[in-house]
């Protein structure tokens, strides 16, 4: 979809292994990463960076990864700030692991199917927040309001079933 992409790795073993071969300097901090099997193979620049105040000597605390499909002159402009900017978008990864509590599971490959699942947990998700936000502003100085995911699914879920209801008793 040519958008750049910029990402912490999971520390899967290949990864470990590159944290490794980066600590006893056998892999520069830029370079080229390959993973996954021959079919579904993935190539991608990582960006190995040490962490500031690391609080052990295990590869995990020492170094941070980064996937990265920008090109190598962009990298190397800002490879000082990368840590920062991923720093600033925080709030952003925070976010999509409360969308991830709304998204219907499925199995199926339909990418259509796929993305309205998404886009609808979005929707909820920000409702969610946005009641969150208007019940703060108009109760805080009383009492604690909060309004908990697992309260909001619940009751989306009994409208489903009401609807589902009534759909086949006609109504």
């Amino acid at each position: 979809m040519k958008q750049y992409f910029l990402v912490p790795c999971k520390l899967t073993t290949g990864i470990k292994k590159a944290l490794a071969e980066y600590d006893s300097h056998k892999r520069p901090a830029i370079s080229t990463f390959t993973m996954g099997p021959e079919e579904e193979r993935a190539t991608f620049t990582i960006v190995i960076l040490p962490k500031q105040n690391a609080k052990s000597n295990l590869l995990k605390d020492k170094y941070i990864a980064f996937a990265t499909n920008l090109p190598e002159h962009k990298v190397l402009w800002n490879i000082s700030i990368i840590p920062e900017e991923y720093r600033k978008r925080w709030g952003i990864e925070t976010g999509y692991k409360g969308v991830e509590q709304f998204r219907a599971r499925t199995t199926s490959r339909n990418r259509s199917l796929r993305t309205f699942y998404f886009y609808y947990a979005l929707i909820v998700y920000n409702a969610w927040l946005l009641a969150n936000i208007e019940l703060t502003r108009k109760f805080a100085t009383k009492f604690r309001v909060n309004i908990s995911m697992q309260f909001l699914k619940g009751v989306f879920h009994t409208l489903y079933i009401e609807h589902l209801r009534q759909v086949r008793d006609g109504g």
